[in-house]
Parts: C-alpha cells; sequence; structure tokens
C-alpha cells in the first residue's frame, strides 16, 4: 500500500496523496473575501509545508528510506493508543513549528491534522482512524 504514497522523487509523500489533501482541505476550511481557484493555490502550498515537515518528523521517528518508515508505521499501526498518541504529538510539533499568515491556529491544527491522517490512511493496510471513529470529510 505504501507505493502509492511514495514520491518518485525521494520525497515520502507522492504529490498526487498532497493535491488530493489540498482539495479536501479546500472543500472544508474557507477563507474569506478569497476564491476557490486561490483557496486551492493557498491550500496546495500549505499542504506541501506541512508535508515536509511531517516528513522530516517521519524520518526523526523511523528511519530515513520509504522502507524503514512504511515497516514501522505498519508496526505501531498495531497499537491504536501508541498510533493515536505519534499522531497527536506529532500535530503538536508540526503546529509549533509552522505558521501560517493567513490561518489563525485553530484551521492551522485542522490542516495538520488532516494532512497526518490522510497520510496515515494513504499507508496503513486496512486504513487509520483516529481513535477507531469515523469523522466527517476525515477531519470532524
Amino acid at each position: 500500500k505504501m507505493d502509492k504514497v511514495q514520491a518518485k522523487n525521494g520525497k515520502l509523500i507522492s504529490g498526487t496523496l498532497r493535491t488530493g489533501m489540498a482539495t479536501v482541505i479546500n472543500a472544508v476550511v474557507d477563507i474569506p473575501i478569497i476564491g476557490e481557484i486561490e483557496e486551492q493555490i493557498i491550500f496546495t502550498k500549505v499542504v506541501d509545508a506541512v508535508c515536509d515537515l511531517l516528513e522530516d518528523k517521519l524520518i526523526e521517528s523511523f528511519g530515513d528510506t520509504h522502507s524503514d518508515v512504511a515497516a514501522q508505521i505498519q508496526a505501531i499501526a498495531k497499537d491504536q493508543k501508541e498510533l493515536d498518541s505519534w499522531r497527536d504529538s506529532t500535530v503538536f510539533k508540526i503546529n509549533g513549528n509552522v505558521d501560517l499568515p493567513i490561518l489563525n491556529e485553530d484551521q492551522e491544527e485542522v490542516i495538520i491534522r488532516a494532512v497526518i491522517d490522510k497520510y496515515l490512511d494513504a499507508s496503513i493496510e486496512g486504513g487509520y482512524v483516529y481513535g477507531g471513529k469515523k469523522k466527517l470529510f476525515g477531519l470532524f
């Protein structure tokens, strides 16, 4: 399953997955007085920035190769509480390292959570749902 997630350019998160994340976020998060096309451009840049930070955290947590990361994610996915704990601490760390001037802190956190959850969902056999509970659009 991880091969559809990995990018061809050595990145851990593919452009296709990044674009999909930005599109879902654009459907859910609204920035007043900005049109949908401009929002898509903004959210694409935001998702790229968050994905780059997420890739750093994945490498820091699980190893520096795609196969190391894939193996470790699959291993911790067997323990929902451990995986949820890693996800929560990663959301917190990334939110502390990113400042998106056009978004407030709550919107930043929603976007970071959505990116991490979507990455985990695409990476884990059987998918990922935080706390085992389905959410609207995977966000709420």
